[in-house]
């Protein structure tokens, strides 16, 4: 493919990402049921797994340090897919603690875009027009107020419980309201006064399967859903190759993420330098922008 080609193409698939990203900011076969246990003691009765999910949930988290995977996505915006035809991909680079990247490329040639969370700010760039965004969690007011900052996004991305303004801790037991759903339990915690946050545990991994975050007045129909399926091992423990999220709105939008060759490595540089040819933009010009996309 001709670099014509891929000009035509790379703005539209790295707005229809951003419009994914940016919206999110301001918003498993029948096993044995032993599994719920895999980090604890088997032959729990379903009383003791209501109890202990979150315990399992918290002991199975990855242990690991580093995690890169090779990265794919779709999306969709008011139930319509938004025709990227396996175009867009790139990579997932995350350290605990620290930083999350996810670096898009199109047609598998080169970087059309970044997305950069670290404890002190998240980062947009436009590597076509050379433009970025950067700004801390405390400066977007609907995070603020939520208890959103970097470590709500690594919990996502990790696939762990959180709570609002947790700090990356993990949750204790007491701290949710549980209810059997099906194999699975449901934990539910509405402390924060501002959401209620729901998370599904299955018993099948002892892991996270969905995440969902409600408004208190509407806790049944969800503003965001995260749900987490194909499992695989990594270093000895197992964490989701599939990740769909559902920002629910005016016009809902839709994205997955699918993930391979998922190893804990490190030795990649944790912070990404910009050039002077970079122009910075405010928060508010990309967002308008972008939302225009999906009406």
């Amino acid at each position: 493919m001709n670099m014509v080609e891929i000009k035509k193409v790379r703005p539209q698939l790295l707005t229809r990402l951003l419009i994914i990203m940016a919206c999110a900011l301001l918003a498993a076969s029948c096993r044995s049921r032993k599994a719920l246990t895999q980090g604890g003691t088997p032959g729990l009765s379903s009383e003791e797994m209501l109890e202990k999910a979150v315990e399992v949930a918290n002991s199975n988290r990855l242990t690991a340090q580093y995690l890169t995977a090779r990265l794919s996505v779709s999306a969709s915006a008011g139930g319509k897919d938004l025709g990227m035809g396996g175009l867009l991909g790139g990579t997932l680079r995350m350290k605990r603690d620290d930083v999350i990247q996810i670096s898009l490329v199109a047609l598998g040639i080169m970087e059309v875009g970044r997305l950069e969370m670290t404890k002190d700010y998240l980062m947009m760039v436009d590597r076509r027009n050379h433009k970025y965004v950067k700004v801390n969690y405390d400066d977007v007011p609907a995070l603020k107020q939520a208890g959103i900052d970097f470590y709500t996004f690594q919990a996502l991305f990790w696939d762990e419980l959180f709570l609002p303004f947790g700090k990356g801790e993990a949750p204790q037991s007491g701290q949710f309201v549980k209810s059997a759903e099906r194999e699975d339990v449901r934990l539910s915690n509405s402390d924060s006064g501002v959401a209620t946050l729901s998370f599904l545990v299955s018993t099948l991994y002892g892991m996270v399967s969905e995440t969902s975050v409600s408004v208190l007045k509407d806790e049944k129909s969800p503003i965001l859903q995260w749900q987490y399926s194909n499992y695989e091992k990594v270093d000895g423990q197992h964490f989701p190759t599939r990740m769909e999220i559902r920002i629910n709105g005016g016009k809902p939008i839709g994205a997955v993420f699918s993930l391979s060759n998922v190893r804990s490595e490190g030795g990649w540089d944790t912070r990404t330098e910009l050039s002077k040819k970079y122009t910075e933009i405010p928060l508010e010009t990309i967002m308008g922008a972008l939302l225009k996309q999906v009406k």
